[in-house]
């Protein structure tokens, strides 16, 4: 058994065996021709041996190039999702910064540009107008329908009702379900007066049964037969901590509306600079300046009057609009993806890069702070209001009454003189009207589409608030 395999050994133990056995052997270098016998076969050994060697480091050389083409693959697939991922950061955080802040326009910015971007046929340009201009009397009508529920609550008995009030056949002559109505309805001489002269023909219904039992229900109940028994009493329990939360969430209440007025403004001056012919985006655009801000003060007012005067529902009711105001950013998120609105946001800077926005700014500011005076001052000098706009204060029956039906009439009549008194005068001193016929023409318009806009809302808020079928 021979142990040393390598060439040197091999030839050695040659040697030695070939000069044993036969002398006359001569050892010639390995590979030679002359070579013969058992060198040849550890010739020919050694070099399959060899030759499997290198096929072997081939095949390793094959294996070791192969990982290395995946090793590369795999590190571009890395860098390319870490790529995506670093894009999907930015992007968010581009959304995110934008969207708290005054510059994120909302659905109605989206619309317009759409509907006057190149290649927009006439009527996808119409349809879009459509949709824009139905968000808007859809709020109008929410808000609307929210004065009309809290200043008329549906009753289906008079304990549903408020101090003073009783559940009254509704202007459809409807028993059940009623509204609630003042205590004052069920008087049977002041019902009497009511039917004959104010034409009030639904209170006939019910029957004497019915009207004996409210009447009895009244003279128990209503202890301030010629004032507001719920509004004298809320207001009375009022504390000072409650009035500060009544500041407060007049202030939470209309700050949607502020940043409706900031992209209102907005979307005014890219109308201007693109001198698109759109008109049922100026109308869109006029309401949601002028009108939708009175209506969300007049909805906060009914809902804070038809409640007790405490913190907490002042609160409530406050968060409760501000959230029904800004149904049409709510839009935006919903139907426009992160990339959406960052088109819209590029695409509007890029067109108010040279705009002095300082003035607009400042001008909502102030509108924000009227707003919000009238509506603290709607809810403490309701009684006040009702002597001035009232429609039941005297009858003509010689009796001066502060009636709880007064209370949607002081809701919206204060907010409405104040919307639009600020509405033309910002109108006015508008920068672009440049001539004294564009500024008449834009008031106008602004005082038309705003009372369009009031009357078309008040007919639909009517008409669902009375239907119960």
């Amino acid at each position: 058994v021979h142990t040393d395999f390598s060439i040197n050994g091999v030839m050695s133990e040659l040697v030695k065996r070939t000069s044993t056995n036969n002398p006359t052997v001569v050892i010639t270098p390995l590979g030679s021709a002359q070579s013969g016998g058992p060198l040849a076969e550890v010739e020919a050994r050694f070099a399959r041996r060899m030759a499997a060697y290198e096929e072997r480091m081939a095949k390793a050389e094959f294996n070791e190039s192969r990982m290395a083409a995946f090793e590369k693959r795999i590190e571009k697939r890395m860098a390319k999702a870490e790529a995506v991922e670093k894009e999907r950061k930015r992007e968010k955080k581009e959304v995110e910064a934008v969207a708290p802040t005054k510059k994120a326009h909302g659905i109605h910015m989206a619309l317009f540009l759409a509907a006057n971007a190149e290649g927009t046929s006439r009527m996808k340009r119409w349809a879009l107008m459509l949709v824009s201009i139905f968000i808007v009397l859809g709020q109008c009508t929410v808000l609307m329908v929210i004065v009309f529920e809290a200043s008329e609550p549906r009753c289906m008995q008079h304990s549903d009702c408020n101090e003073g009030n009783f559940c009254a056949p509704d202007w459809s002559a409807k028993i059940y379900p009623g509204v609630c109505a003042d205590c004052y309805e069920a008087d049977p001489s002041t019902r009497q007066f009511l039917i004959e002269k104010k034409g009030r023909t639904y209170l006939s219904q019910g029957g004497d049964e019915f009207w004996d039992e409210a009447s009895q229900y009244c003279n128990e109940t209503d202890t301030m037969p010629t004032l507001c028994d719920h509004y004298i009493n809320s207001r009375e329990a009022m504390s000072g901590g409650g009035f500060l939360v009544l500041i407060f969430s007049a202030f939470v209440a209309l700050i949607p509306a502020v940043q409706d007025l900031d992209q209102s403004h907005d979307e005014s001056i890219v109308m201007a600079i693109l001198k698109a012919r759109s008109p049922l985006f100026y109308i869109s655009n006029r309401l949601r300046m002028y009108l939708v801000p009175c209506l969300v003060v007049a909805a906060s007012a009914a809902l804070i009057l038809s409640d007790r005067f405490t913190a907490q529902n002042f609160l409530l009711n406050g968060m409760a609009i501000g959230f029904a105001s800004s149904i049409d950013d709510l839009l935006s998120f919903i139907y426009l993806t992160g990339r959406a609105r960052q088109e819209v946001e590029k695409k509007v800077e890029e067109l108010l890069k040279q705009e002095d926005k300082e003035r607009g700014w400042k001008r909502n500011r102030l509108y924000y702070g009227v707003l919000v005076l009238t509506l603290v001052t709607s809810v403490v000098f309701t009684e006040d209001l009702v002597y001035v706009v009232g429609r039941e204060v005297n009858l003509g029956d010689d009796v001066t009454r502060f009636s709880c039906g007064n209370l949607g009439d002081v809701a919206v009549f204060l907010p409405f003189i104040v919307g639009v008194g600020v509405g033309l005068f910002m109108v006015t001193v508008n920068e672009r009207n440049r001539s004294w016929f564009d500024k008449v023409k834009d008031t106008v318009m602004t005082f038309v589409m705003v009372l369009l806009g009031t009357f078309i809302s008040d007919r639909i808020s009517t008409y669902l608030h009375f239907r119960v079928d």
